[in-house]
C-alpha cells in the first residue's frame, strides 16, 4: 500500500499550479468534460446502434399507442411529430406509419443509428418521415411540433433540464410533450450491474469492446421485456448486443421518482405535466389516479383494486393527495421506466380528463422538490 509520500509531487505540483492560477493540465474545464462525455456518447451508439441496427419491417408502435390513446380521433394530419433522440427509428417509423398524414422527423446524435432508421423507413414504404443529425443539448429546428417524444434520451444527458428546455422550444402553444424516463426503483438491480461494470473497466471507457467483453463475462443481460412488450418486431429484428450496450455500458445514466421527473418537465418551462404511464417488466400499465379513465381503458390501467385487496388499505389510500397517490403506486409497482405528458395551458384542454386530474402545475413546483431525489427513497 502507498504511503502518503508518494503522492506528493503530484500534489505538490498541483498546489502550485492553482497558486499560480493554472489548474488546466490538472482538471480539464468543464467544457472539455462534457465534450469529452458526449464523444463517448456518440462512439458508443455508432458502434452498437439502439435499439437494434437490423433493418427489418417490424416496428415498435409504444408511442403511437399512447397518442391513439391520449388524442383518440385524431390522426394528425398535416401535423408535425418530433421524436427527439431517435436511434435507430423503430419508434419514429412506427408513428410515421400509424399516422401516415402526420409529418414525423426523428432526430439523432449518431450516423449509424439514422442510417438503419432511413433503411427502415425506406422498407416499410414511409414518405412522410425523414431524418436529421444533431446533439438535443443544441437542438435548433427553426421549427414547431405539435407532438415532441423522447423515449430513453433525456436520462442519458449531462444536462437534461437543458434537454428538455430545448425541446420545449420547439412545442406549438396547442402541442404535447410525451417523455420517457427510467425509474429509480425498477431499474435498482440494473444500475448495480451497470456500477459492477464500470468499476471493472477502469477509467479508459474507449476500448468498447474490452467493455463489452467484460459485460459478457459478467453475464449482464437486461432482455427485451425491461420494459413492457416489445411486440412488432420479430426476434431476429432484436439486437440483444445494442440492448446490453445501452442498458450497461453508457457513460452517463440516470433513473428518478415520479416526483423528480415531474419536477424537470416544471423546471424546464413547461406549465404542467402529468404521469401518463408506467412501465413494469413485460407490460405496460396507465395511471388514473381518480378511477375515471374510460371503461376501455381499465384493462391496462391502474385501478384501486390492483392495489389493495384490504378495504382499509383502499380507504387509506383514497384519502391521499394526488402526490402521495403517485408515491404509493411507485412503492408497490416498483417500474421500471414512466411516460411522462406535458405541454402548456391550451395544450391541457385536448386532453382527457383522466390524466389532467394527475397533473401538477408550476405551483406544484416546491413541493415537488420537497419530495427529495432519485434515491431508493425520498423520505426525510
Amino acid at each position: 500500500m502507498k504511503d502518503e509520500s508518494d503522492f506528493s509531487p503530484t500534489l505538490d505540483a498541483a498546489a502550485q499550479a492553482i497558486a499560480d492560477g493554472d489548474g488546466s493540465n490538472f482538471r480539464p474545464s468543464a467544457d472539455a468534460r462534457s465534450q469529452r462525455t458526449t464523444n463517448d456518447v456518440k462512439q458508443m451508439y455508432e458502434k452498437f446502434p439502439y435499439p437494434s441496427p437490423i433493418v427489418g419491417n417490424g416496428l415498435i408502435r409504444d408511442n403511437g399507442n399512447m397518442l391513439s390513446v391520449l388524442f383518440p380521433d385524431e390522426d394528425f394530419a398535416g401535423k408535425r411529430i418530433l421524436d427527439a433522440g431517435c436511434g435507430t427509428g423503430q419508434r419514429a417509423n412506427g408513428v410515421a406509419k400509424m399516422f401516415p398524414k402526420a409529418q414525423v422527423i426523428g432526430v439523432d446524435m449518431t450516423s449509424a443509428s439514422l442510417d438503419a432508421a432511413r433503411k427502415m423507413a425506406a422498407s416499410n414504404n414511409l414518405s412522410n418521415i425523414e431524418y436529421r443529425q444533431c446533439d438535443l443539448l443544441e437542438l435548433d429546428l427553426g421549427l414547431e411540433f405539435d407532438v415532441i417524444i423522447s423515449s430513453g434520451v433525456m436520462h442519458h444527458l449531462e444536462d437534461p433540464i437543458k434537454g428538455l428546455s430545448r425541446l420545449r422550444t420547439h412545442l406549438s402553444d396547442t402541442g404535447v410533450a410525451m417523455i420517457w424516463l427510467y425509474h429509480a426503483l425498477g431499474e435498482y438491480e440494473r444500475f448495480l450491474g451497470r456500477e459492477l461494470l464500470h468499476r471493472l473497466w477502469g477509467e479508459n471507457k474507449s476500448d468498447l469492446d474490452r467493455g463489452a467483453a467484460l459485460m459478457d463475462a459478467l453475464r449482464l443481460d437486461l432482455g427485451s421485456h425491461q420494459y413492457g412488450s416489445v411486440s412488432g418486431q420479430a426476434g431476429s429484428e432484436i439486437s440483444y448486443r445494442s440492448i446490453n450496450a445501452d442498458a450497461y455500458m453508457h457513460p452517463i445514466v440516470e433513473a428518478y421518482r415520479l416526483a423528480r421527473g415531474l419536477s424537470m418537465m416544471l423546471d424546464a418551462g413547461y406549465d404542467w405535466a402529468a404521469v401518463a404511464s408506467l412501465n413494469l417488466i413485460g407490460k405496460s400499465v396507465l395511471i388514473d389516479i381518480e378511477g375515471s379513465i374510460d371503461p376501455a381503458y381499465k384493462d391496462i390501467s391502474v385501478q384501486l383494486s390492483d392495489l389493495f385487496e384490504a378495504t382499509e388499505l383502499q380507504n387509506s389510500y383514497l384519502q391521499l393527495d394526488r402526490l402521495d397517490r403517485l408515491g404509493v403506486i411507485e412503492l408497490l409497482l416498483k417500474p421500471t421506466a414512466f411516460t411522462m405528458i406535458a405541454g402548456s395551458p391550451t395544450a391541457a384542454k385536448l386532453l382527457p380528463d383522466w390524466l389532467l386530474q394527475g397533473a401538477f402545475g408550476r405551483n406544484s413546483r416546491e413541493k415537488l422538490q420537497g419530495c427529495g431525489s432519485s434515491n431508493v427513497s425520498i423520505l426525510r
